[in-house]
Protein backbone atom coordinates (compact mmCIF):
# COMPACT_ATOMS: atom_id res chain seq x y z
CA UNK A 1 0.00 0.00 0.00
CA UNK A 2 0.90 3.44 -0.42
CA UNK A 3 3.63 4.57 2.02
CA UNK A 4 5.61 1.11 1.59
CA UNK A 5 9.46 1.09 1.28
CA UNK A 6 9.58 -0.40 -2.80
CA UNK A 7 13.41 -1.42 -3.96
CA UNK A 8 13.54 -0.33 -7.92
CA UNK A 9 16.28 -1.92 -9.72
CA UNK A 10 16.89 -0.99 -13.29
CA UNK A 11 15.59 2.96 -12.62
CA UNK A 12 17.86 4.23 -15.79
CA UNK A 13 16.01 2.34 -17.91
CA UNK A 14 13.08 2.86 -20.36
CA UNK A 15 10.42 0.63 -18.07
CA UNK A 16 12.44 1.22 -14.56
CA UNK A 17 12.46 5.00 -14.78
CA UNK A 18 8.34 5.01 -15.31
CA UNK A 19 7.44 2.32 -12.91
CA UNK A 20 9.87 4.74 -10.33
CA UNK A 21 7.68 7.55 -11.55
CA UNK A 22 4.13 5.77 -10.98
CA UNK A 23 4.88 4.49 -7.67
CA UNK A 24 5.94 7.58 -6.25
CA UNK A 25 2.67 9.52 -7.84
CA UNK A 26 1.14 6.35 -5.84
CA UNK A 27 2.74 8.10 -2.70
CA UNK A 28 5.10 4.85 -2.40
CA UNK A 29 8.75 5.94 -0.45
CA UNK A 30 11.32 4.71 -3.50
CA UNK A 31 14.54 3.05 -2.78
CA UNK A 32 16.52 3.35 -6.07
CA UNK A 33 19.49 0.79 -7.14
CA UNK A 34 22.02 2.15 -9.21
CA UNK A 35 25.24 0.78 -10.27
CA UNK A 36 26.45 3.92 -9.62
CA UNK A 37 26.22 7.24 -7.70
CA UNK A 38 26.81 9.16 -11.13
CA UNK A 39 23.16 7.71 -12.02
CA UNK A 40 21.31 9.77 -9.59
CA UNK A 41 21.50 12.97 -11.33
CA UNK A 42 19.97 11.72 -13.95
CA UNK A 43 16.70 10.52 -12.09
CA UNK A 44 16.65 13.35 -10.06
CA UNK A 45 17.02 15.90 -12.80
CA UNK A 46 14.14 14.25 -15.20
CA UNK A 47 11.58 16.74 -15.39
CA UNK A 48 8.84 13.83 -14.29
CA UNK A 49 10.85 13.24 -11.19
CA UNK A 50 11.09 17.20 -10.29
CA UNK A 51 7.46 17.95 -10.39
CA UNK A 52 6.43 15.55 -7.95
CA UNK A 53 9.35 16.82 -5.34
CA UNK A 54 9.75 13.67 -3.96
CA UNK A 55 12.50 14.82 -1.09
CA UNK A 56 13.04 12.11 1.62
CA UNK A 57 10.23 9.78 -0.25
CA UNK A 58 12.83 8.71 -2.95
CA UNK A 59 16.48 7.54 -2.24
CA UNK A 60 19.34 5.35 -3.62
CA UNK A 61 21.62 2.55 -2.80
CA UNK A 62 24.72 1.53 -5.03
CA UNK A 63 24.80 -2.08 -5.96
CA UNK A 64 28.19 -1.84 -8.01
CA UNK A 65 27.86 -5.48 -9.36
CA UNK A 66 24.65 -7.21 -9.37
CA UNK A 67 25.92 -10.69 -10.17
CA UNK A 68 27.58 -11.31 -6.54
CA UNK A 69 26.32 -13.43 -3.94
CA UNK A 70 23.84 -10.88 -1.58
CA UNK A 71 24.47 -7.82 -3.37
CA UNK A 72 21.30 -6.76 -2.48
CA UNK A 73 21.48 -7.26 1.20
CA UNK A 74 21.93 -3.49 1.82
CA UNK A 75 19.31 -2.25 -0.27
CA UNK A 76 16.86 -5.13 0.82
CA UNK A 77 13.96 -2.99 2.80
CA UNK A 78 12.11 -6.68 3.86
CA UNK A 79 10.65 -8.55 0.63
CA UNK A 80 6.73 -8.82 1.05
CA UNK A 81 6.42 -9.43 -3.06
CA UNK A 82 8.85 -9.18 -5.67
CA UNK A 83 8.20 -8.25 -9.15
CA UNK A 84 10.01 -9.56 -12.07
CA UNK A 85 10.12 -7.23 -15.26
CA UNK A 86 10.03 -10.78 -18.20
CA UNK A 87 8.85 -10.76 -21.74
CA UNK A 88 6.89 -12.52 -24.16
CA UNK A 89 10.33 -13.82 -25.23
CA UNK A 90 10.41 -15.82 -21.97
CA UNK A 91 7.00 -18.14 -23.19
CA UNK A 92 7.41 -18.09 -26.89
CA UNK A 93 8.70 -20.83 -28.74
CA UNK A 94 11.04 -19.05 -30.45
CA UNK A 95 12.33 -21.31 -33.25
CA UNK A 96 8.47 -21.61 -34.26
CA UNK A 97 8.05 -17.84 -34.42
CA UNK A 98 11.13 -17.35 -36.43
CA UNK A 99 9.73 -19.52 -38.38
CA UNK A 100 6.56 -18.29 -39.16
CA UNK A 101 4.07 -20.54 -38.16
CA UNK A 102 1.10 -18.41 -38.31
CA UNK A 103 -1.04 -21.26 -36.08
CA UNK A 104 1.06 -20.72 -32.91
CA UNK A 105 -1.20 -18.64 -29.97
CA UNK A 106 0.22 -18.33 -26.80
CA UNK A 107 -0.48 -17.48 -23.36
CA UNK A 108 0.18 -16.96 -20.00
CA UNK A 109 0.81 -20.96 -20.05
CA UNK A 110 3.14 -21.44 -22.99
CA UNK A 111 6.06 -22.63 -22.24
CA UNK A 112 9.47 -22.79 -24.33
CA UNK A 113 12.56 -24.49 -24.12
CA UNK A 114 15.93 -22.57 -23.88
CA UNK A 115 18.12 -22.83 -27.24
CA UNK A 116 21.51 -24.04 -27.03
CA UNK A 117 24.33 -21.51 -28.69
CA UNK A 118 25.18 -20.78 -31.14
CA UNK A 119 22.77 -18.30 -31.63
CA UNK A 120 21.76 -17.14 -35.13
CA UNK A 121 21.13 -13.85 -33.94
CA UNK A 122 20.89 -11.52 -30.90
CA UNK A 123 17.03 -12.23 -30.71
CA UNK A 124 17.61 -15.70 -30.37
CA UNK A 125 19.87 -15.60 -27.84
CA UNK A 126 18.20 -12.62 -26.28
CA UNK A 127 15.30 -15.07 -25.76
CA UNK A 128 17.11 -17.73 -24.87
CA UNK A 129 18.70 -15.78 -22.36
CA UNK A 130 14.81 -14.53 -20.95
CA UNK A 131 13.71 -18.36 -21.24
CA UNK A 132 16.44 -19.01 -18.77
CA UNK A 133 15.44 -16.71 -16.61
CA UNK A 134 11.82 -17.33 -16.30
CA UNK A 135 12.35 -21.12 -15.73
CA UNK A 136 15.16 -20.04 -13.05
CA UNK A 137 12.45 -18.20 -11.42
CA UNK A 138 10.08 -20.83 -11.72
CA UNK A 139 12.37 -23.19 -10.11
CA UNK A 140 13.13 -21.26 -7.46
CA UNK A 141 9.35 -20.61 -6.46
CA UNK A 142 8.97 -24.45 -6.37
CA UNK A 143 12.19 -25.45 -4.64
CA UNK A 144 12.62 -22.90 -2.08
CA UNK A 145 9.15 -21.92 -1.50
CA UNK A 146 9.82 -18.77 -0.54
CA UNK A 147 8.40 -16.58 2.07
CA UNK A 148 7.15 -13.43 0.02
CA UNK A 149 5.62 -14.52 -3.54
CA UNK A 150 6.27 -13.11 -7.30
CA UNK A 151 4.63 -11.80 -9.83
CA UNK A 152 6.36 -11.62 -13.18
CA UNK A 153 5.16 -9.41 -15.68
CA UNK A 154 5.32 -10.57 -19.68
CA UNK A 155 5.03 -6.98 -21.92
CA UNK A 156 5.49 -7.60 -25.40
CA UNK A 157 7.81 -5.31 -27.51
CA UNK A 158 7.96 -1.91 -24.99
CA UNK A 159 7.29 1.84 -27.10
CA UNK A 160 6.83 4.72 -25.88
CA UNK A 161 9.01 8.31 -24.41
CA UNK A 162 12.03 7.39 -22.61
CA UNK A 163 12.55 10.48 -20.77
CA UNK A 164 16.36 9.50 -20.12
CA UNK A 165 17.24 9.49 -23.56
CA UNK A 166 18.32 12.81 -24.58
CA UNK A 167 21.14 12.32 -27.31
CA UNK A 168 19.34 11.88 -30.52
CA UNK A 169 21.92 9.23 -31.33
CA UNK A 170 20.42 6.99 -28.74
CA UNK A 171 16.73 7.33 -30.37
CA UNK A 172 17.06 3.57 -31.55
CA UNK A 173 17.99 2.28 -27.69
CA UNK A 174 15.74 -0.22 -26.04
CA UNK A 175 12.49 -1.94 -28.09
CA UNK A 176 11.83 1.95 -29.36
CA UNK A 177 14.32 0.99 -32.16
CA UNK A 178 12.73 -1.81 -32.98
CA UNK A 179 10.37 1.28 -34.44
CA UNK A 180 12.74 4.18 -35.62
CA UNK A 181 15.22 1.70 -37.57
CA UNK A 182 12.96 1.57 -40.53
CA UNK A 183 12.03 5.27 -39.98
CA UNK A 184 15.81 6.10 -39.65
CA UNK A 185 16.17 3.69 -42.74
CA UNK A 186 17.29 0.83 -42.18
CA UNK A 187 16.09 -2.91 -43.36
CA UNK A 188 16.35 -4.77 -40.16
CA UNK A 189 14.82 -8.69 -39.18
CA UNK A 190 11.69 -9.85 -38.83
CA UNK A 191 10.03 -9.44 -35.86
CA UNK A 192 6.39 -10.16 -34.29
CA UNK A 193 4.25 -7.16 -34.46
CA UNK A 194 3.02 -6.98 -30.95
CA UNK A 195 3.79 -3.81 -28.94
CA UNK A 196 2.62 -2.09 -25.44
CA UNK A 197 3.14 1.10 -24.65
CA UNK A 198 5.39 2.05 -21.33
CA UNK A 199 3.44 3.33 -19.35
CA UNK A 200 0.86 0.84 -19.46
CA UNK A 201 3.54 -1.74 -18.13
CA UNK A 202 5.04 0.54 -15.47
CA UNK A 203 1.14 0.89 -14.31
CA UNK A 204 0.42 -2.86 -14.28
CA UNK A 205 3.97 -3.05 -12.49
CA UNK A 206 2.99 -0.74 -9.49
CA UNK A 207 -0.29 -2.43 -9.78
CA UNK A 208 0.84 -5.64 -8.70
CA UNK A 209 2.45 -4.01 -5.53
CA UNK A 210 -1.35 -4.96 -4.77
CA UNK A 211 -1.49 -7.95 -2.11
CA UNK A 212 -4.82 -8.65 -3.72
CA UNK A 213 -3.30 -9.23 -6.98
CA UNK A 214 -2.87 -13.12 -7.42
CA UNK A 215 1.27 -13.92 -6.43
CA UNK A 216 3.19 -16.86 -8.03
CA UNK A 217 1.54 -16.62 -11.26
CA UNK A 218 2.53 -14.18 -14.44
CA UNK A 219 0.76 -11.91 -16.53
CA UNK A 220 0.61 -10.87 -20.19
CA UNK A 221 0.68 -7.32 -20.62
CA UNK A 222 0.37 -6.37 -24.86
CA UNK A 223 -2.08 -4.17 -27.12
CA UNK A 224 -3.35 -4.62 -30.03
CA UNK A 225 -5.01 -7.42 -30.18
CA UNK A 226 -4.73 -10.89 -31.00
CA UNK A 227 -2.76 -10.23 -33.87
CA UNK A 228 -1.11 -6.91 -33.17
CA UNK A 229 0.38 -4.09 -35.43
CA UNK A 230 1.89 -4.19 -38.51
CA UNK A 231 5.65 -2.35 -38.12
CA UNK A 232 5.60 -0.95 -41.87
CA UNK A 233 2.08 1.10 -40.81
CA UNK A 234 5.08 3.04 -39.15
CA UNK A 235 6.06 4.49 -42.32
CA UNK A 236 2.82 5.56 -43.35
CA UNK A 237 2.39 7.42 -39.96
CA UNK A 238 5.40 9.42 -40.32
CA UNK A 239 4.59 10.36 -43.99
CA UNK A 240 1.31 11.42 -42.98
CA UNK A 241 2.32 13.47 -39.96
CA UNK A 242 5.77 14.08 -40.88
CA UNK A 243 5.76 15.24 -44.50
CA UNK A 244 8.55 18.08 -44.46
CA UNK A 245 10.78 16.39 -42.23
CA UNK A 246 10.66 13.63 -44.85
CA UNK A 247 10.85 15.50 -47.93
CA UNK A 248 14.10 17.15 -46.38
CA UNK A 249 15.25 13.71 -45.59
CA UNK A 250 15.77 14.49 -41.62
CA UNK A 251 13.49 11.40 -41.38
CA UNK A 252 14.18 8.93 -44.41
CA UNK A 253 11.17 7.02 -43.62
CA UNK A 254 12.31 4.20 -46.25
CA UNK A 255 13.85 1.25 -44.28
CA UNK A 256 11.52 -1.68 -44.06
CA UNK A 257 10.82 -4.52 -41.14
CA UNK A 258 8.61 -7.53 -41.64
CA UNK A 259 5.89 -8.68 -39.65
CA UNK A 260 6.07 -12.17 -38.60
CA UNK A 261 2.45 -14.00 -37.84
CA UNK A 262 2.11 -14.83 -34.29
CA UNK A 263 -1.30 -14.57 -32.54
CA UNK A 264 -0.85 -13.45 -28.62
CA UNK A 265 -4.04 -14.64 -26.77
CA UNK A 266 -4.55 -12.30 -23.56
CA UNK A 267 -7.30 -13.22 -21.33
CA UNK A 268 -8.63 -10.01 -19.71
CA UNK A 269 -9.19 -9.59 -16.02
CA UNK A 270 -9.72 -7.05 -13.96
CA UNK A 271 -7.61 -5.91 -11.59
CA UNK A 272 -9.63 -4.95 -8.04
CA UNK A 273 -6.96 -2.56 -7.28
CA UNK A 274 -6.27 1.19 -6.66
CA UNK A 275 -7.64 2.27 -10.17
CA UNK A 276 -8.35 -1.19 -11.55
CA UNK A 277 -8.10 -1.69 -15.20
CA UNK A 278 -8.47 -4.04 -17.91
CA UNK A 279 -5.09 -5.06 -19.31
Amino acid sequence: MPSDLVLITGVTGHVGFRVLVDALKLGYNVRAAVRDSSKEEAILNAKSVKDLNPGRRLSFVVVPDLTTDRAYDEADPGIKRAIITGSVASIAPTMDILGGNDKLIIDENTNAEALSPPFANFFVAYASAKITAYKTTQDFIARDNPAFDVVTIIPSFILGKNELVTDPERITVGSNGHLFTQILGQHTFPLVGHTVHVDDVARVHVSALDPKIPGNACYIVSSGGLDGIVWADALKIVAENYPKAVAAGTLPNNGSRATLPFKLAIQARRWKSRGGFWY
